[in-house]
């Protein structure tokens, strides 16, 4: 197997391939057929901007539990820690939920 450069990018490709993988350019003769009846397989990515949502998402909730954790720790009831934590716990749910939903929509 040798390397050889695709005519189209300049990519290092071996000379046994299809088509280039980054270009999708042939690399022999009468690979143009060949390349179309190969399947594509898609590549599942996600983006970073998805991803640091849901770790917000994931924060929020965390923060939102140890709050209402703290809220009814000991001998006192602190009912707006409590709220706090709830409101956190359920707006960490929903950015997730909208984090997830916003990635899937993008693939």
């Amino acid at each position: 197997m040798a390397l050889i450069k695709c005519p189209e990018c300049g990519t290092e490709v071996s000379d046994k391939a299809v088509a280039c993988p980054k270009c999708a350019h042939p690399i022999v003769e009468g690979s143009a057929e060949q390349a179309q009846t190969v399947k594509a397989q898609p590549i599942k990515k996600t983006a970073k901007k998805y991803k640091g949502k849901m770790l917000i998402g994931i924060f929020l909730m965390v923060l939102g539990f140890l709050l209402i954790v703290s809220s009814v720790s000991g001998q006192q009831l602190n009912v707006v820690t409590g709220v706090l934590g709830v409101l956190a716990t359920v707006g960490g749910v929903v950015w997730l939920i909208i984090a997830e939903f916003s990635s899937w929509w993008q693939r």
